[in-house]
């Protein structure tokens, strides 16, 4: 449009007329072309690139390379999974049927079985952060980028740095605790309905999802509001996972979505980069480890952000006050349940962006279920073994 406009003036128009001064309608010409510039990039933008774009997606799903619906969606998944977990097997024959690509339009019937099908992805792409978490916080353990030592008074180490990667502050807390290391973690991963009696932000916390096979749950995480509501409470939906490796204990923690709990009226989710706590035995000590402890929040606070990390600072030393304190009381505890923890061998690389692999929908908080296609646990079973969660890891709950 803007090269024909162009040319209709310079062959159709005579800039020479008699007693007229052609330098105003050289500007209009220079200004028209700039607008009609626009125009065309605007309408480009917001209609022809939309379309294309839906157009290619839909012929992407029409000419599909392998025909073959019983091939597996969770493609070299299954090989890496058997890197760190013993049951591997139990999926290696499962095949998810592909999916209609006009899911929106799918009535109320065909929704039930759609969901279905996207349980094994859902599974292993919890596997897959799993195995990111897992590098991420050996990267950190092992990072020696930290800030000055700050000392307390009760004898923690607390030091801070801005990482690349992180959007706020990373404090790396450190201390020494009278209990050894699987006692520790095992308080941590199983006990987790009474981590409101020694750290005392935190308001109410439930597990919504368990993996026991490998290691891995999602917890839901309430913190209570602070300074006479003038910050109200937060909440975090977390994934964890933790295990033995390099003679260290760990619990790597970071938020993830899930369709049990969509965000809340009542609080702001509030997010959590990573939280990497390991615990190493003290040589000759056997009722003692050293525990490092790393995390990063984002509060989703709208303060200047020297205030949240000072008052960060504070909260996370009297957080380890509490936990040593509680330690304590579990040198005499027996654990003759406790349960074995899966030793890592091989490192897998990290990789920084974090998918979201579940989109919200109602929370449901009478049963705590792995999937979809996963067994479904309820609250107040113990009794189920091993040997089921094998047999049973994507069996159909309905």
């Amino acid at each position: 449009m803007t090269c024909v406009f162009f040319v209709i003036k310079c062959f159709l128009f005579d800039f020479h007329q008699n007693n007229r001064n052609p330098s105003g309608l050289v500007y209009v010409i220079i200004v028209a072309a700039l607008i009609f510039t626009w125009l065309e990039t605007s309408f480009l933008i917001y209609r022809v690139i939309p379309k294309e774009k839906a157009a290619a997606q839909i012929a992407e799903c029409l000419t599909i390379e392998d025909p073959n619906e019983t091939r597996s969606l969770l493609g070299n998944l299954r090989e890496s999974r058997r890197m760190y977990s013993t049951y591997a097997p139990s999926i290696g024959g499962y095949y998810t049927p592909v999916g209609s690509m006009f899911a929106v339009d799918m009535n109320q019937a065909t929704a039930k079985s759609s969901a279905s099908r996207e349980a094994a992805v859902d599974i292993a792409a919890m596997l897959n952060r799993a195995s990111q978490l897992h590098s991420e916080v050996w990267y950190l353990y092992r990072l020696e980028a930290w800030g000055p030592d700050s000392v307390t008074s009760e004898q923690h180490s607390i030091r801070n740095a801005d990482l690349p990667g992180y959007n706020s502050k990373v404090f790396r807390l450190e201390t020494i605790l009278d209990a050894s290391p699987q006692t520790v973690l095992h308080d941590l991963v199983f006990n987790i309905t009474e981590t409101s009696s020694w750290n005392t932000t935190i308001d109410y916390i439930e597990c919504i999802q368990s993996l026991p096979s490998e290691n891995i749950d999602i917890v839901h995480n309430v913190i209570r509001e602070s300074l006479s509501g003038a910050i109200s409470r937060r909440d975090f939906v977390l994934l964890r996972h933790w295990g033995e490796f390099d003679d260290c204990y760990y619990l790597g923690i970071t938020s993830v979505e899930h369709p049990k709990c969509p965000p809340m009226k009542n609080c702001v989710r509030a997010q959590q980069p990573i939280s990497a706590l390991v615990l190493e035995a003290i040589p000759g000590e056997l009722n003692r480890c050293r525990a490092v402890w790393i995390m990063c929040f984002d509060l989703k606070l709208y303060l200047p952000q020297r205030l949240i990390d000072r008052a960060l600072g504070t909260e996370l030393s009297n957080m380890l006050t509490g936990l040593q304190q509680r330690v304590r009381t579990l040198q005499n505890t027996p654990h003759s349940d406790e349960q074995p923890l899966q030793t890592v061998t091989s490192q897998v690389s990290l990789v920084v962006p974090r998918p979201k692999w579940c989109m919200p929908t109602k929370r449901s908080r009478s049963r705590l279920s792995v999937n979809k296609r996963e067994c479904t646990i309820s609250e107040g079973d113990s009794s189920s073994n091993e040997s089921s969660d094998k047999t049973h890891l994507l069996s159909v709950p309905r």
